[in-house]
């Protein structure tokens, strides 16, 4: 197991046990030895959206996808924090690209229907 590895087994049992700080410190470790660690990174920004830092949320989810621009996950998440943060458009332009990789994503019809 690598250092970056290990941290972000770290983060993932300090956010099951709610230690969201230490979760992120942990997280923002394993990117220290691994940029391009897509995991910690999306993890970073669940731990924002749960806590209602949606500014945050987002910021991390669009630096995961600096990473890996066609992750499917990482763009439902940011999707969903952008509908959270309640920014209509860029929640649908970011649902739009959901369903550009996903057609038949059933979450992105839903949000794309509740945002017109």
């Amino acid at each position: 197991m690598t250092y970056g590895r290990g941290h972000y087994g770290l983060g993932l049992i300090l956010m099951e046990s709610s230690k969201v700080d230490a979760a992120v410190a942990a997280f923002e470790a394993a990117l220290v030895a691994e940029p391009q660690m897509l995991e910690a990174q999306n993890a970073i920004g669940q731990i924002h959206h749960k806590a209602g830092r949606y500014l945050q949320a987002i910021e991390a989810f669009e630096t995961a996808l600096q990473i890996n621009s066609g992750a499917l996950p990482v763009r439902i998440n940011l999707a969903l924090s952008h509908s959270a943060h309640g920014d209509t458009i860029a929640a649908r332009a970011a649902w739009k690209l959901v369903q550009a990789l996903d057609p038949s994503h059933r979450l992105a019809r839903h949000w794309l229907q509740r945002l017109q």
